[in-house]
């Protein structure tokens, strides 16, 4: 996690990719593109969407030639309660420079107000004088209708830019080649964890505390949620962490309202980054298991696990114990996933470690980083034994890892598992069917960095075959950058592209083969992506996807956000 600016430190090495003439200073070029992308959202989509169609074509040249899709071209995609549209190029309609402006105003038509509007390129050619420029940009237009409902547009255009000193930057082509568009009515959910006292009993000081840290950078996360239904009354509760803090049980009480409940953590200490539930011993009741070490013992540690004994909470002392070099501290797991590595019937806990004290060095490398924490397996021997045998058993590898998915990748019949990492290549390991495991480094899913974040894995258009979806992150700045930078291999360009590029969809076909398809599907953009999941928001059969994205605000408007 955290912030992503070494990127630029692999490929400040000078001249464009492209055959000059172009801008050899990446900085310079990558701030004019910055600049480019905000004039022309101020002179040429915020016009438009306040319905001032005489200001918005002056962002446009006099000679300007182009092609852009109209509302109610394009595919139309089956969805309840949603207009989809999907465009190619070849729904795109030729417009002239009023003509792109009145295509752009049909598209905002009926709009109380555009909250969601740039216009970004991703792929950026400045010449040596500053006065030409030539790429590829996304063009966006989100807002809210009169009525309440919304409409959000990304289309994918070639362009070409020049600049003046009486108009600024301007567009002298823009053809666009992929597309889509959503509309909807009013939004299904409301937000009302405020009203329903979802908040943490914290002070003024406390609030600002934690406001400075993420000024200053100091700060990754904060804590999770865990969904469960604690006292099995058939309604879903929460438990909200905040780690080394606070853990919070939210109680359902049936009627759309939700109280405070005990839980068996209650020393800051305790606090994990999240907590799982999960049955491990197989008596039908849950176990709750924390993430973050509670003891230090010589050249060992332990997590936290707690089960119920005569209807009482307690914790089972020393019972995910794992190898850990004196002194070390501060080891970060992000997940806890429980599966049956070894096919024996008994659920084991595979552990991803994130990083520890001595993670994040000198030579910490944002596209290769092996300096991470050290991932665990927990076998489960039963009655809540377990011992930690990562490596006995194959697990091998000290990247940051921040999400695993257990699946049966090759149909094999027992569970593989894919190691999601930031900072470097994720992994697929795979299962000998006796719970050793060996890393796949040709598969599909292996080998390239991509800082992913998060997966989720379902079946969603029900065709018995699954789909692996994986957040990353989409970096505009990233795309450009590799595309200008001399010095890189073809190898180490290629990698940047795809860690730029944003999510990927991995789908297995009839003959078993998986094929990526995010871009094809228009689901690769999810910005700076984190969790993410599969599931049926409106309850026509098929699976949805919602991907969190973003980061953090600094409390200062004027300064960068991260």
């Amino acid at each position: 996690m955290g912030s992503r600016n070494a990127i630029t430190i692999l490929v400040l090495l000078g001249c464009a990719a492209e055959e000059a003439p172009f801008q050899q200073d990446i900085l310079l070029a990558d701030g004019v593109a910055r600049q480019v992308g905000a004039e022309l959202q101020a002179k040429l989509l915020e016009p438009v969407v306040a319905g001032k169609l005489d200001v918005a074509v002056t962002a446009l040249t006099r000679d300007f030639e182009g092609s852009f899709p109209r509302r109610g071209g394009g595919r139309e995609v089956a969805n309840d309660g949603l207009d989809l549209r999907v465009y190619t190029e070849h729904d795109a309609e030729a417009v002239d420079r009023s003509g792109l402006v009145e295509v752009l105003a049909e598209h905002a038509e009926g709009w109380a107000s555009g909250d969601r509007l740039s216009f970004d390129t991703d792929r950026f050619f400045l010449d040596l004088a500053g006065e030409h420029a030539h790429g590829r940009a996304s063009v966006r237009l989100g807002g809210t209708r009169l009525d309440g409902g919304r409409a959000d547009l990304r289309v994918e255009c070639e362009v070409e830019l020049v600049r003046d000193e009486e108009y600024g930057w301007r567009i002298a082509l823009l053809h666009a080649h992929e597309g889509a568009r959503a509309e909807g009515g009013v939004p299904p959910f409301v937000e009302v964890s405020g009203a329903l006292g979802f908040t943490f009993n914290e002070s003024a000081r406390n609030r600002s505390m934690i406001q400075e840290a993420i000024d200053e950078h100091r700060t990754l996360a904060l804590g999770g949620l865990t969904a469960l239904d604690w006292n099995r009354d058939g309604f879903w509760d929460l438990i909200a962490t905040r780690q080394t803090q606070e853990s919070v049980l939210f109680l359902n009480d049936g009627h759309g309202g939700f109280v405070r409940g005990d839980l068996p953590i209650d020393a800051p200490l305790e606090c994990s980054n999240f907590l799982l539930w999960f049955d491990l011993d197989g008596d039908g009741l849950e176990e709750l298991v924390g993430t973050t070490p509670l003891e230090y013992e010589g050249d060992h540690a332990r997590l936290g696990l707690w089960t119920r004994r005569a209807g009482h909470w307690t914790r089972v002392e020393g019972a995910l114990e794992f190898p850990n070099p004196v002194g070390l501290r501060h080891i970060a797991i992000p997940t806890l996933v429980p599966f049956d590595a070894d096919g024996d019937g008994l659920v084991d806990l595979f552990a991803g470690a994130y990083g520890d004290a001595n993670s994040r060095g000198d030579d910490f490398n944002t596209v290769l980083a092996l300096d991470g924490g050290d991932n665990h397996l927990f076998v489960n021997h039963g009655d809540l034994r377990f011992s930690e045998e990562s490596s006995t058993r194959g697990l091998s590898g000290t990247q940051y890892t921040f999400v695993a998915q257990p699946f049966d990748f090759d149909a094999d019949g027992d569970l593989d598992l894919f190691e999601g990492n930031d900072f470097g290549p994720n992994v697929l390991w795979e299962n000998d069917g006796d719970g050793h495991f060996r890393a796949d480094r040709a598969s599909v899913l292996s080998g390239e960095s991509a800082y992913t974040m998060g997966a989720t894995l379902a079946d969603p258009d029900n065709t018995g075959e699954w789909s692996l979806y994986i957040s990353n992150m989409f970096s505009e700045a990233g795309n450009r950058i590799a595309s200008l930078a001399a010095g890189l291999s073809d190898d180490m360009r290629t990698r940047m592209l795809i860690i730029a590029n944003g999510n990927m969809l991995y789908t297995r076909g009839s003959d078993g083969e998986w094929t990526e398809q995010a871009r094809e599907l228009h689901c690769n953009n999810g910005e700076w992506a984190w969790g993410t999941n599969y599931c049926d928001l409106d309850n026509d059969g098929d699976k949805d996807l919602i991907v969190t994205n973003g980061f953090t605000s600094h409390s200062q408007r004027e300064l960068p956000d991260w």
